[in-house]
């Protein structure tokens, strides 16, 4: 179905939202529109620097197989988790971490807006 993606990054002093981005992906796959989110996320971490970032999303299939935990075996999937793998070294980000879809409203909501 039709899908779009967001991310959305917040200071950890005060958790106030500094900057989101989203896109519109169009017909596609839930797991793509993942991915784009992760890369929306990726994009916006190598803007401020990449230091001391934390990256939290509500796709336990990106997050593992970014992390390396699970295998990426489809090959519509495999270029977009070896970007995200390429920037995630290239900025030396250590924290991935998955959370419950409904600690992530304010990404979700985004998504949800052409």
């Amino acid at each position: 179905g039709e899908g779009g993606c967001a991310a959305v990054i917040f200071d950890s002093s005060n958790n106030n939202e500094i900057e989101n981005l989203r896109e519109y992906v169009g017909m596609t796959t839930n797991n793509i529109a993942e991915y784009r989110g992760m890369l929306l996320a990726l994009k916006l971490a190598r803007k401020y620097g990449g230091t001391n970032v934390r990256i939290e999303g509500d796709s336990k299939l990106v997050i593992s197989q970014v992390k390396g935990e699970w295998k990426c075996k489809e090959p519509h999937l495999i270029p977009l988790n070896k970007e995200c793998k390429s920037i995630i070294s290239e900025l030396g980000i250590k924290e991935i971490e998955w959370i419950p879809r409904e600690s992530n409203s304010v990404a979700d909501k985004y998504s949800r807006i052409k």
